[in-house]
């Protein structure tokens, strides 16, 4: 049993099968917002139909990226949580782990989100972008802070994930 919540704990194979689903998500996340990254700090458009495919890449790239890593990642840690011997309260780098997931996966739908998504206008409204050029590019420096903090954020669990620092937050049986 697992936690005593009355589950059985991943085989031998079954972790497997979930390691690899969860690093294949943990690679889509990083990847993505590296991506993103190098594109937001590596060009500057100009023009309404470059302001356009700008913006577009960068939906993308989140929309087939970003998004389905995190949730992935999510979703394949919350397997790890109920179905392995690894919990969520059991050690204390899990516990840390989660809330710098929980926050990254808050600030991106609710800080980053918005500025990416708010940046495509429909292709017959090429126009706006020169007339709201002001807040594309608002959104774009709001992207890059966000972005950067992200990536920082990425970087801590990734390096928690590997080294697994620091003792059991409890001691085993209790």
């Amino acid at each position: 049993m697992n936690g005593g919540l009355g589950m059985e704990k991943l085989k031998a194979k079954g972790m497997k099968a979930l390691k690899v689903l969860h690093l294949l998500c943990a690679v889509l996340w990083a990847g993505g917002a590296i991506g993103m990254m190098v594109l937001l700090t590596g060009m500057k458009p100009s023009g309404e139909q470059g302001m356009y495919v700008y913006a577009l890449a960068l939906k993308t790239i989140d929309d087939c990226l970003i998004i389905p890593g995190a949730n992935g990642c999510v979703v394949t840690g919350l397997i790890y949580g109920i179905f392995t011997h690894w919990g969520f309260f059991k050690h204390r780098w899990v516990v840390v782990k989660w809330v710098f997931t929980l926050l990254m996966m808050a600030s991106g739908t609710f800080l980053m989100g918005p500025c990416v998504n708010g940046n495509v206008y429909p292709p017959d409204k090429l126009a706006d972008y020169v007339t709201n050029a002001a807040a594309y590019w608002d959104n774009i420096s709001q992207t890059v802070f966000w972005g950067t903090i992200q990536l920082a954020c990425l970087f801590i669990v990734i390096v928690l994930s590997v080294y697994k620092p620091w003792k059991k937050s409890r001691k085993a049986g209790c």
